[in-house]
């Protein structure tokens, strides 16, 4: 009896041990599932967050193209503004300087000329109407200039918030991943 006794109260304990530890499984299996889970979650965010890198990192590409071209087109039509300029200033020199000439020589053939006739509106010059054609080109070149300093800005300041936000996401992506890292620590003692 003292045998059964002594048999009957081991096998309460193991019985007992037996469902501590098959609530510890458990436990453990649900611990497990649910690491999983968050280790997929975090596995899938730094996925999305290469994904958002690489999208960011070809959109600045493109924005970078575009902003060399732009500005190599302003500058070109800035240059060919200012050449066309100094042209148009150089022959309305030189058809100054010969009605000058031309007229310096009729006023000692006659000095007393008749007066032009009246007309509608103010008498202008050649000359008057290319210094506003000249003095419209100059507002041109100055315009053009602008957009290049504008456009210069827009690059650095597009450059610096790409950089920021690369920067951000390596310290989010390095944080997921030792989280990740801990999450498997556990998965594997659990």
């Amino acid at each position: 009896t003292e045998e059964l006794e002594v048999s009957e109260d081991e096998t309460k304990a193991m019985l007992r041990k037996k469902k501590e530890l098959e609530t510890a499984i458990s436990e453990g299996e649900g611990a497990i599932a649910s690491l999983k889970e968050e280790i997929s979650s975090l596995t899938a965010s730094i996925k999305d967050l290469d994904n958002k890198v690489a999208e960011a990192t070809e959109l600045r590409k493109q924005e970078h193209v575009e902003y060399k071209e732009e500005r190599a087109a302003n500058a070109a039509a800035k240059k060919i503004i200012l050449m066309a300029k100094g042209r148009m200033d150089e022959f309305y020199k030189k058809k100054k300087a010969s009605l000058a000439q031309v007229s310096s020589h009729r006023s000692l053939e006659s000095d007393a000329l008749a007066p032009p006739p009246e007309t509608f509106d103010a008498y202008t010059t050649k000359g008057a109407e290319a210094s506003k054609v000249t003095t419209m080109m100059e507002f041109m070149a100055e315009d053009l200039e602008k957009e290049i300093v504008d456009g210069e800005q827009e690059e650095k300041d597009s450059q610096a918030s790409y950089e920021k936000f690369v920067a951000d996401s390596a310290e989010k992506r390095s944080t997921t991943t030792e989280e990740i890292e801990s999450k498997e620590r556990a998965k594997a003692e659990a």
